[in-house]
């Protein structure tokens, strides 16, 4: 296992060391070792063991709950947008609109194996079989007195009612307390559910090899720790004549994660872990957090998995690949050379204030937002239907939000950035696009937004940082990265 201290830490827009949209661990090609790429807005992460230790293990859990989320998309959604998903060599693929191929190595080697054998040797039933676990049978209570430990109140305390070495089908106990410990460390990194035997059993381990400060993932003892593991796993490998597969396959999961290490092999292309487009799980993140909220109304919803809605929304109706409310026509499309093509916002919603409470004002859209409409107007009327049905809205609300989750650092809105960034300003024509559509059917204020993402170690309660107007009459929002993806782990 490599020691979180060791590992290298880049961010994705360093100056003259550009890394694109990957999140995760691979080898650097600026540095030419492995390091841990960071997502955008992490500017101001403090590298140190326990920072980078507990990024690692939510990141972990997020590429592993988007992976399954993925893995549930049927058949039929494949030609969404050309969308193709495929499993290559342990990997999960697919490419996106755009053609872009996008590959996420969901886990590592070291820690998936310790999972898989886990689940494949049913471990619960070796510690059964085994009898580490057994309720104390008193009728053979005479069989253990010569191990009893003779107290001065004539009580007789006997530490372990089993062998010394208890081997059953060529698996020793203390293999198996060894794997155990191991698998309740990462179980609680990862906030795994653990059953009292493994608890138990990990912690037999611990009392006779380990002192109370000792852990696997401490800063301050993982070095000692990973030593005494090698130690007992060399001595129980010395000390087991009679081998069997099970043996193996416990012994060898346990050898990888203590000698095991991140390496790249460039023959078979293996050996990172992350997701080359880290937009599509932060759009995910960002819409499962806005769903989860009961004082907002959602009109319309981008859904690109069978992610289930967090709460009932009985105003929405699945259409495609959409969530829309049941009174609205999608009037999302364009139409061009005779083709239509469904083009999609991210979500549309509105945050319903309760009756005879104050309303806090949203930033005023200045009045030259038609301005800023008009350099598209030509175009957008030779491409965009007429619509005049109106959007029936209930309730007390604000603004309707008209959101648009970007991957983007906000660096980039520095300066002509319009005329710098032809990609920046691709998004800024999709999205008045998409303000002029819905305007075609509300009378309501309309606001604008860019929302990307920005870390912030000191504000874990709120879900915008900061917001800033730009000069194309949309709202550049920063997003509290850490509340998102703790919404998105716990939702």
């Amino acid at each position: 296992m490599f020691n979180f201290n060791e590992l290298e830490i880049v961010h994705p827009n360093e100056p003259n060391c550009p890394r694109g949209s990957f999140v995760g661990i691979r080898k650097d090609k600026y540095l030419g070792k492995m390091a841990f790429t960071l997502p955008k807005g992490f500017d101001n992460f403090e590298k140190s063991y326990d920072n980078v230790k507990k990024l690692f293990f939510l990141m972990y859990r997020t590429f592993e709950k988007f992976r399954q989320s993925h893995e549930q998309i049927d058949e039929k959604l494949n030609s969404k947008d050309n969308t193709q998903i495929n499993n290559h060599q342990g990997a999960y693929t697919f490419t996106d609109e755009d053609n872009n191929e996008t590959i996420l190595y969901s886990k590592i080697d070291l820690i998936e194996r310790i999972f898989k054998t886990y689940q494949e040797l049913e471990i619960e039933s070796l510690i059964q079989e085994l009898g580490l676990v057994e309720e104390v049978d008193y009728s053979r209570i005479e069989n253990y007195l010569d191990k009893g430990i003779y107290l001065n109140n004539n009580v007789i305390f006997i530490e372990n009612m089993q062998g010394y070495r208890n081997i059953v089908r060529g698996v020793p106990s203390e293999l198996i307390e060894l794997f155990c410990y191991i698998y309740k460390e990462l179980a609680n990194e990862l906030e795994q559910e653990l059953s009292e035997p493994i608890k138990e059993i990990a912690f037999n381990f611990s009392y006779k090899y380990l002192n109370a400060e000792q852990s696997l993932f401490s800063e301050h003892s993982f070095e000692s720790t990973i030593g005494i593991l090698k130690d007992c796993l060399d001595n129980i490998h010395k000390t087991t004549a009679y081998k069997n597969h099970q043996y193996w396959d416990i012994y060898e999961a346990v050898e990888h994660f203590l000698y095991g290490s991140l390496k790249f092999d460039d023959e078979i292309n293996q050996g990172f872990w992350g997701i080359n487009n880290f937009s599509y799980i932060w759009e995910e993140m960002c819409n499962y957090t806005i769903l989860q909220y009961e004082d907002v109304k959602i009109f319309y919803c981008d859904r690109n998995t069978k992610l289930e809605l967090p709460i009932l929304r009985p105003n929405l109706n699945q259409d495609r690949y959409i969530w829309i409310d049941k009174n609205w026509d999608n009037v999302f499309n364009i139409q061009l050379h005779g083709f239509k093509r469904w083009i999609r916002p991210d979500i549309i919603f509105e945050k319903i204030q309760p009756e005879n409470s104050e309303v806090t004002p949203t930033k005023q859209l200045v009045k030259n937002r038609k301005d800023s409409i008009n350099q598209y107007q030509n175009l957008i009327r030779k491409i965009i239907n007429p619509y005049s049905k109106s959007l029936n809205i209930v309730g007390n609300v604000d603004s309707i939000y008209l959101v648009d989750w970007k991957y983007y650092s906000s660096d980039l809105f520095f300066g002509n950035y319009r005329e710098e960034n032809e990609r920046v300003n691709y998004s800024i024509i999709k999205q008045l696009t998409y303000e002029y559509c819905l305007s075609q059917i509300t009378k309501k204020k309309i606001s604008n937004q860019f929302c990307i993402p920005y870390y912030d170690e000191k504000d874990k309660e709120q879900f915008i940082l900061d917001r800033n107007q730009l000069d194309c009459e949309i709202e550049l929002v920063k997003i509290n990265f850490a509340l998102v993806q703790e919404n998105y782990l716990h939702g």
